[in-house]
C-alpha cells in the first residue's frame, strides 16, 4: 500500500505542474514576506478606486436582473447557492425566536446577499449586514441600502447597533493585516454561529504562516494585494474554546501554488457554534 503522505507528495507535484502549464489569466501567490507591511508595500490592494467602480457596475447587473450574480465583479448568468450557507441560516430561523441578522464581513456591496436573494426572502425579519472599507460602504449606502441590506464602514458601530446572530467571512480572513482581533471582537459579542468560507491553510495540514502577495489576472481587474497562508489551527485558535467546530470541509476552489519557495494551499470551510 502507498504511503498518504507518498500519494499527497504526488498530488501536490501534479499540482504545481499544471500550475507551471497553465497560462498567465490565472491568479497567483508568490513570496515569502517577512512582515504584512513588506507585502502591502508591493501592492496596489483593495483600496484601488478602479475596483470599486468595476464592482459597483456589476453589482447594478445584479440587481436590475440583467445577471445572476457577480464575484470580483466577475458576472454570472446561470444561479449558483452556497447550500450550506442557506442551511444554517434557514435553522437559526426556526430555532430562534428573534429575527436573523448577519454580520457579513467584507461583503463587498452585498455579493452574498444580492446571490442568495431568491431565498433569503423566505427568511422573515432578515437583516444582512455588510462590514466593508469606508468607501465601499459609502458607496452601497447611496445606492443599495434597503430595510434588510445595510453598510457600516467598521466592525465595532456594527457589533453595538445590530444583534448578530450569524457572522459570516467569506474569502477574506487571508486578507486582513490581523484577522485574529477581528475574530476575538465577534466572540466577544458573543455571535451565536460563525461561517468562514474560503480560508486559505496549508493543504499538507502543516504549521506555520506565510505573508504572500496573491495578483489578480487583468481580465478581472489588474491588482494585487498582501494575503496570509497559516494552519487551520492559527484561524481557529481566536474562538476556540468559546465555540466548538462543528464543521470543516474543503472549500469551492482548487488547490493553489504558492511560489518562491513552492508549497501548496487550499481553501477551507469552518463552521463553529457558540459552546453553551
Amino acid at each position: 500500500m502507498v504511503p498518504a503522505a507518498a500519494i499527497r507528495g504526488l498530488r501536490h507535484l501534479a499540482i504545481a505542474v499544471l500550475d507551471r502549464l497553465s497560462p498567465r489569466t490565472r491568479i497567483h501567490f508568490r513570496g515569502d514576506y517577512a512582515a504584512w507591511e513588506d507585502a502591502a508595500a508591493a501592492c496596489t490592494g483593495y483600496g484601488d478606486g478602479l475596483i470599486l467602480e468595476r464592482v459597483r457596475a456589476a453589482t447594478r447587473e445584479v440587481v436590475t436582473g440583467r445577471a445572476a450574480f457577480e464575484r470580483d465583479s466577475v458576472l454570472f448568468s446561470d444561479p449558483e447557492c452556497n447550500w450550506p450557507l442557506l442551511a444554517l441560516l434557514y435553522r437559526q430561523q426556526a430555532e430562534r425566536a428573534g429575527a436573523v441578522t448577519v454580520l457579513d464581513f467584507g461583503g463587498s456591496l452585498g455579493s452574498t446577499y444580492h446571490q442568495h436573494r431568491a431565498w433569503l426572502d423566505g427568511i422573515p425579519g432578515l437583516r444582512w449586514c455588510v462590514v466593508e472599507q469606508p468607501h465601499f460602504a459609502a458607496c452601497g449606502k447611496a445606492e443599495f441600502e434597503t430595510d434588510r441590506l445595510k453598510f457600516y464602514d467598521a466592525l465595532d458601530p456594527c457589533l453595538e447597533t445590530e444583534r448578530i446572530t450569524f457572522a459570516l467571512f467569506s474569502s477574506v480572513l487571508p486578507y486582513l493585516p490581523d484577522p485574529r482581533q477581528v475574530l476575538a471582537a465577534v466572540a466577544r459579542a458573543a455571535v451565536p454561529c460563525l461561517m468562514i468560507d474560503q480560508a486559505l491553510v496549508w493543504a499538507d495540514g502543516g504549521e506555520g504562516e506565510r505573508i504572500v502577495v496573491q495578483r489578480v489576472p487583468a481580465r478581472i481587474y489588474e491588482a494585487a494585494y498582501p494575503a496570509r497562508i497559516c494552519a487551520t489551527s492559527a484561524i481557529l485558535a481566536p474562538l476556540l474554546p468559546t465555540y466548538r467546530l462543528t464543521a470543516s470541509e474543503r472549500g469551492y476552489e482548487t488547490p493553489v501554488v504558492v511560489r518562491r519557495p513552492w508549497r501548496v494551499a487550499q481553501y477551507r470551510r469552518f463552521v463553529l457554534e457558540r459552546a453553551q
